[in-house]
């Protein structure tokens, strides 16, 4: 088994393990194409958005550079503005930037887009009033037809009633007239009856 003396081993296993840690320039070069407008980087593509690589970076930038921590963005963690103060103080170099006009163009189409947006939810807000006017219309006729309908059916079942109320009244008269017909002739019969009896009686006397 190898063993390690901390006096003659250790500094030169420490030379090794820092010869292994990447310069911080070189680390940063896919970083530094990507600031540049020039390069074309899409913005989905920025080494920003991998979070190994903004983890690794920032660790090298707290090396020498930890005062510098303080440019680094809240919302989103981006140390854009470190990288560039580092590169004009210990290069010289300025990393361009997008142009204003470039600037003001996204932020005009983002403006439109978002008019564009309210637009739209306004057009589905008038449309959704006019179908909810036009169910409601549907629903008053529909209630209109119903009730126009009840109406027709109970005038109906009212007039069936009349007749058949006056058919019973004109059956019932009618056997009412038969009846008084029926007695008549029985009490003229009854009277013929009594004539020719009375006739009889007399012709015997």
């Amino acid at each position: 088994m190898h063993k390690i003396s901390i006096q003659k081993d250790l500094p030169q296993i420490s030379k090794s393990l820092a010869s292994t840690v990447p310069l911080l320039d070189e680390y940063l070069d896919d970083y530094i194409e990507a600031l540049d407008p020039d390069n074309g980087i899409e913005e989905s593509y920025h080494p920003k958005h991998d979070k190994l690589f903004t983890w690794r970076a920032m660790r090298l930038m707290s090396r020498n550079h930890l005062t510098m921590f303080g440019l680094v963005t809240k919302n989103s963690g981006d140390f854009e503005e470190i990288v560039r103060k580092i590169w004009v103080e210990e290069k010289g170099i300025e990393i361009p930037r997008a142009e204003k006009v470039e600037v003001e163009e996204e932020l005009e189409d983002g403006l439109e887009e978002e008019d564009h947006l309210m637009e739209d939810g306004e057009k589905k807000e008038d449309t959704m009033d006019i179908e909810d006017k036009e169910d409601k219309d549907d629903r008053i006729e529909k209630d209109k037809d119903s009730a126009e309908t009840v109406k027709e059916e109970e005038k109906d079942d009212t007039e069936k009633s009349a007749e058949k109320a006056k058919d019973k009244d004109e059956a019932k008269s009618a056997v009412d007239n038969k009846e008084d017909k029926d007695n008549t002739t029985k009490s003229v019969d009854k009277e013929e009856s009594e004539d020719t009896k009375h006739v009889k009686e007399e012709g015997k006397e």
